[in-house]
């Protein structure tokens, strides 16, 4: 019959940073030692418990920092079995690494990448992983089991009061030598060490440093001279190719890796601003072991070789692309700068629009914010003395605008020699419009036909900003029609108004870049600014009045730079 078997138990708490990871280690090489369990065991242990640490630190999300990390080291003998448990509990975000799929080994060098292995790594070394999540803390057990006549003598059944002679434990010998044969091997993932001999990379690295860096610290510094060469091995490093401020100049650096190897070189000041963007570890090797004493190591010098060799391979390649970038982008600067020409050409920008007509005084102005834009105003005579005009805001600004803008303006152009009614105009441009808009683009637009010599107007609204009519002595909003924005619901119907055009009133138009335009202090131009603006006016021709308040939103923004398409229409009959 099996004999009972005899339990132990320690723990330790540490804080959930990877600046633990050698207590933790001492603490269970310590107790490894104290209650002897094989030296052959020992490295499987502190494999697992360093990858579970640095799982739980770096993945754990900010919740792994409200509580201490929970380690707890158990082994029960008999005489025949040994089980050893080792236990770590976190408080950061739900994690079960038992039902996690590992990354597969690479079946080349070439396929071969750093991290993602520490799963696969702990299944292999580990008897049996399991999970449990209690009072919002992750638990992972790993079980590790053997024949008990491998226990050294201070772990076996029938020890003395069940605790061990340490006498007979040489922490310096072959468990300790165990625990640096895998730390060597685990360093023949760095494309550096990849083939040289471990234990004279490890005999060389003794004299480097292995540094927890902060994140946000910078490494090297653009103008700064530079004697060290370091190993990105956890967290994100990143060098700044161009500007610092711009995050998508930003390249992150591979685990593995060397920085500062040129600047190491020739002794020139540091070109590139290398940043760690996280917590992360990294290894400092001083120039002088760089040169001379790793470089002096078999396979070390070559793999060098092949890294610099790698590195102007991939900074032709960059530049390369980065020539091809720059003639697409002029390219496309030249495109854009055609498609605004012809956008502009679209819209009649003539000052009056029809000079030749002294009954009617009718201006324009758009001014995209980008290199084309959304805005449009468009009028011309359905018959021989009734105008159509229209003023319209595609939502958003740019070339998807633009395109939406052209469709509407030639689908506006046709549907009003049909129809002397703006709602009827409307309702068939919305269902125009709304078929096969994948987009989900729309335009607000205010229309009207004026019919001159009875200087009466009637006109229809789709979303859009109320027009202002300024009359002798003030300027008032123009009573509206409800009306929902053009191409996005299918089936809306619209309605219209009239009203009869007063000797020397102008009816003024615009888009919602002239009254939302925000100053230094993120205050809008608003309508109200507007009204008072336009009401304190002598009669104006259409364009000065246009003119001038472009000027006046100018001087309240403090800036010519649009923040969005800017369209004004006036209109009066003299």
């Amino acid at each position: 019959m099996e004999a009972p078997f005899t339990p132990r138990l320690a723990a330790l708490e540490v804080p959930a940073d990877l600046s633990v990871l050698r207590r933790a280690s001492a603490w269970l090489e310590g107790q490894a030692a104290e209650w002897g369990i094989p030296e052959d065991i020992v490295p499987r242990l502190d494999l697992c418990l360093n990858e579970v640490i640095a799982n739980c630190v770096t993945h754990g999300g900010p919740d792994v920092l409200d509580a201490p990390l929970d380690l707890r080291l158990s082994m029960a003998t008999s005489h025949t079995q040994c089980l050893v448990t080792l236990s770590v509990a976190d408080s950061g975000r739900a994690f079960d690494p038992t039902s996690a799929e590992p990354k597969a080994r690479a079946t080349s060098l070439a396929e071969a990448t750093p991290g993602g292995l520490g799963l696969l790594m702990m299944r292999q070394n580990a008897s049996r992983l399991a999970y449990r999540r209690t009072v919002g803390r992750n638990h992972i057990d790993m079980l590790f089991q053997f024949d008990s006549a491998s226990v050294g003598p201070a772990g076996r059944f029938g020890c003395r009061n069940g605790h061990a002679d340490r006498r007979q434990v040489d922490i310096g010998g072959p468990v300790q030598r165990a625990l640096d044969e895998r730390r060597v091997q685990n360093l023949s993932w760095i494309p550096l060490f990849k083939d040289a001999p471990p234990q004279a990379v490890e005999a060389v690295l003794q004299r480097c440093e292995l540094l927890e860096v902060a994140a946000n610290t910078p490494l090297l510094v653009p103008g700064q001279s530079n004697r060290s060469v370091y190993i990105a091995l956890s967290g994100v490093v990143v060098a700044h190719l161009g500007d610092p401020l711009r995050p998508q100049a930003a390249v992150v650096i591979p685990h593995g890796q060397c920085i500062g190897e040129l600047s190491a070189i020739d002794g020139k000041p540091v070109s590139t601003l290398v940043m760690v963007t996280s917590d992360a570890r990294v290894l400092h090797i001083p120039q002088e072991v760089f040169w001379g004493d790793l470089m002096t190591l078999n396979g070390v010098a070559e793999n060098f070789r092949i890294i610099l060799s790698d590195r102007v391979r991939k900074s032709k390649e960059q530049a390369l692309q980065a020539q091809r970038g720059q003639l697409e982008i002029e390219h496309l600067t030249k495109e854009l700068q055609i498609a605004r020409q012809l956008q502009i050409s679209m819209v009649p920008l003539q000052r009056p629009l029809f000079g030749h007509r002294s009954d009617l005084d009718v201006c324009g102005f758009m001014e995209p914010a980008s290199a084309v834009g959304g805005d449009f105003f468009d009028a011309f005579f359905v018959r021989e003395n009734h105008l159509f005009f229209c003023i319209a805001d595609v939502s958003g600004h740019g070339i998807a605008s633009a395109l939406f803008m052209a469709r509407a303006m030639g689908l506006i152009r046709v549907l009003a020699m049909g129809t002397m009614e703006p709602h009827m105009l409307l309702s068939e441009l919305n269902a125009r419009l709304c078929e096969g808009n994948e987009a989900n683009i729309f335009v607000t637009m205010f229309c009207g036909i004026v019919d001159i010599p009875h200087r009466k107007l009637r006109y229809s609204n789709g979303g859009h900003c109320a027009p202002m009519l300024l009359q002798p002595g003030g300027a008032r909003m123009l009573p509206i029609p409800k009306g929902a924005l053009v191409g996005a619901f299918p089936g809306c119907k619209y309605s219209s108004m009239e009203t009869v055009l007063g000797q020397d009133e102008t009816l003024f138009c615009y888009t919602d870049g002239v009254t939302e335009a925000q100053n230094p202090l993120g205050e809008e131009f608003t309508e109200e600014r507007c009204l008072q603006l336009l009401g304190g006016l002598q009669p104006l021709a259409s364009g000065e009045l246009l003119d001038h308040v472009r000027a006046q939103v100018a001087d309240f923004t403090e800036t010519d730079i649009l923040q969005d398409d800017c369209t004004m229409l006036a209109l009066r009959l003299p």
